[in-house]
């Protein structure tokens, strides 16, 4: 079945208007509101010349700008490419070099507006580098369809995801797990994702407790620290 991605957001912004979509300490977006910021940040994409089809780097750390920033990028129908903000800056420079986009966000101003979606389906939705541990990093490329089906298939056999669920996203949204385990998946399943945008153990609780967490997407060297 053909799906775009970003399509399945806009369907739970109308289901779970009011729900929260993202909370963060201090803050929280509804379903609505993250819909309309991100329609927002394409319109102001488009004002800067990018077109579906072009490539636009993220260079955000977690937050609730990055998530308003892809969500845009993926309305607008352009293809989203997460690039770490911590990366030493000649490396950060080959990424770009190799990914040339049309635009690179490092910053989001956010205004709520409205956009009209293209169900584009088989169109690049997001360009993942790999780590480069063993060779030059590259980027995978995923279509909204791949997109789509690579997160039901973690969202629901593996996460066994629902709307009631709060999933806490404190890896970085540069790479495959804190992405897409993170906050792909839930999103696309209309859970509730609790962003930690400075990774501290005491954070990590915080969060936990004060957002009602029933999923952490974690690794094996997190849980050990916190564990200690």
């Amino acid at each position: 079945m053909d799906e775009n991605f970003v399509c399945h957001l806009e369907s739970n912004a109308g289901r779970f208007a009011s729900k929260t979509a993202l909370a963060w300490e201090g803050g929280k977006l509804t379903w609505s509101e993250l819909d309309q910021l991100g329609s927002g940040f394409a319109g102001y994409l488009s004002r800067q010349g990018v077109r579906a089809g072009d490539r636009v780097a993220i260079v955000l750390p977690i937050g609730w700008d990055f998530v308003v920033a892809f969500v845009g990028v993926l309305k607008l129908g352009a293809t989203a490419a997460p690039l770490n903000p911590l990366l030493k800056s000649e490396e950060l420079a080959k990424l770009i070099a190799d990914l040339r986009p049309k635009q690179i966000v490092d910053q989001v101003t956010a205004e709520p507006g409205s956009w009209d979606t293209p169900a584009h389906t088989s169109a690049p939705a997001l360009i993942l580098y790999t780590s480069g541990s063993t060779g030059r990093p590259k980027g995978a490329v995923f279509s909204h369809n791949a997109l789509t089906f690579a997160n039901r298939s973690w969202g629901e056999p593996v996460m066994a995801l629902s709307p009631d669920d709060t999933v806490l996203a404190a890896l970085p949204l540069a790479h495959s797990l804190g992405l897409n385990g993170g906050l792909l998946a839930p999103l696309l399943l209309g859970a509730t994702v609790a962003l930690v945008e400075r990774f501290t153990p005491e954070a990590i609780f915080d969060a936990i407790r004060r957002d009602r967490v029933t999923v952490f997407p974690s690794v094996a060297t997190i849980f050990r620290r916190l564990l200690n």
